[in-house]
């Protein structure tokens, strides 16, 4: 695949909310590339393309109940596009390919840390993603969920998408805890 265009912007900003007591870190960022699908061409006899968008939003928040107490909060949402026609190539026409999109994806982290004395550090976390995608056929073809794909075999092409839908939903949780106990010689870790 001849590649037209790579890209990759980012914006961050951090610092203290509150003077010793609260700090952020916030990101932006969007990167993507434009390409060329080698071999495949549109019915009008223009080259195929194969694009792709990322997006992300993030924002970290660090607070200090104490000398001894933290807690760090971190959330980020990503919306990922594939713009035009995934998996085109020489035997998969653009009518025939898929649109996947994830318009929707978030994770989200929470982790809590106590000195509790000079030998004895307390921690627990959580963490979180959801996602969900969409397959869809390209905009043109026929939303008929009856629709058979179709092959060429004088070209040996595959060149009428499936009429059909698919939207996927995935989401993970994590829940950890630990005490660390630490002597001069020997360290002692115990959690989930």
């Amino acid at each position: 695949n001849e590649t037209r265009r790579i890209f990759d912007y980012n914006a961050n900003l951090g610092g203290p909310f509150i003077r010793n007591r609260l700090w952020f870190f916030a990101s932006t960022r969007a990167w993507g590339l434009r390409r060329y699908a080698a071999g495949a061409f549109f019915p009008d006899g223009s080259r195929a393309t194969d694009d792709t968008d990322y997006k992300s939003v993030s924002l970290r928040l660090t607070t200090q109940f104490s000398q001894e107490t933290k807690l760090m909060i971190y959330m980020v949402r990503m919306p990922r596009r594939s713009l035009y026609h995934r998996f085109v190539s020489p035997v998969v026409t653009p009518a025939a390919t898929s649109r996947h999109t994830t318009p929707i994806v978030h994770s989200a982290q929470a982790k809590w840390t106590s000195t509790a004395s000079d030998r004895l550090l307390l921690e627990a976390g959580y963490s979180s993603t959801y996602a969900r995608s969409k397959i869809w056929p390209q905009p043109e073809a026929a939303a008929d969920i009856n629709a058979v794909r179709k092959q060429n075999f004088a070209l040996g092409t595959v060149d009428e998408s499936f009429g059909f839908k698919l939207d996927l939903y995935q989401g993970k949780w994590n829940y950890v805890g630990s005490a660390s106990y630490v002597t001069g010689f020997h360290a002692l870790k115990a959690g989930t």
